[in-house]
């Protein structure tokens, strides 16, 4: 992993997200990218607007940033390289095309259900970038912490054929971080395999005949968020890992409201894979 993007609204869950960003720098040798993308000043009836040139603007934002990546310093010392950038446009659009451009490996993004409009629009913007970018994203929840990466759960339900992308990001990611899998079947057991899964599953134990992994199935209960936490809790594992775009189960998992009410319960970070 060469370049970690992580967007910031100077929100707490931004922190949270850019303190976690710098340890994966650290650990992986990967150079950062703070990134701000802000909106003019709006007319209210209570002040008159101003309008101001958007070199103005850029620079405006730019201290704020150089503010926000000294409190980053102090949280997360070492040798780490970071680069900062500024950019006037609506957040989502501008956050995936500042990552295409800059070639990333990977977003990080903080996620929030305190109820601050802040941290709801950074919540917003999280599951709008998931949905938008090809780029892997991981979503950092207001509990997580930082700690080595030793234990993966790759949740999926069999229905398909795992991309050859998705399989590549995701052993680009355990092997990057010498990291134990989890393939976790998000189908019950006693609803029988069939022809498609069998295949299926045989296709991604070729694929990932060369890591070390290990099989589980989904408990009972209906409530698949909460299983999952419970599951990662019970396995202490370090990273849950989604494919949003594909799979039927999956894609019920993350429609927005949903991927918030899994990320704002969770201790782990989630990593988002793309098709």
């Amino acid at each position: 992993m060469k370049t970690i993007l992580i967007p910031t609204d100077f929100s707490l869950a931004s922190m949270g997200a850019a303190v976690y960003g710098a340890e994966l720098a650290k650990l992986s040798s990967a150079n950062l990218i703070l990134f701000h993308a802000y909106h003019p000043p709006l007319p209210t009836a209570a002040n008159e607007f101003i309008a101001m040139p958007e070199w103005d603007l850029d620079r405006e934002n730019l201290v704020l940033l150089e503010n926000f990546t000294r409190e980053l310093r102090q949280k997360v010392s070492g040798n780490y390289e970071i680069t900062l950038r500024v950019k006037l446009g609506f957040a989502v659009e501008e956050i995936v095309w500042a990552a295409e451009d800059n070639n990333v490996d990977l977003i990080v993004m903080g996620i929030s259900g305190s109820g601050r409009l802040s941290e709801f629009l950074m919540g917003s913007n999280t599951t709008g970038v998931i949905q938008k970018t090809s780029i892997p994203v991981l979503i950092i929840p207001p509990k997580a912490s930082f700690r080595k990466m030793n234990d993966f759960v790759f949740a999926y339900d069999y229905k398909a054929e795992i991309a050859s992308d998705v399989l590549h990001q995701l052993k680009k990611f355990v092997r990057e971080f010498k990291a134990n899998l989890a393939i976790l079947n998000l189908e019950k057991p006693e609803e029988g395999i069939g022809f498609e899964k069998a295949v299926n599953g045989m296709l991604l134990e070729n694929a990932l005949n060369d890591l070390v992994h290990t099989l589980h199935f989904l408990p009972k209960n209906a409530d698949i968020a909460s299983e999952m936490n419970d599951f990662v809790d019970s396995h202490e594992s370090d990273i849950l890992i989604l494919v949003p775009h594909r799979y039927g189960v999956l894609q019920r998992i993350f429609h927005q409201s949903v991927t918030k009410h899994l990320a704002f319960h969770s201790h782990i970070p989630i990593l988002a894979l793309h098709d």
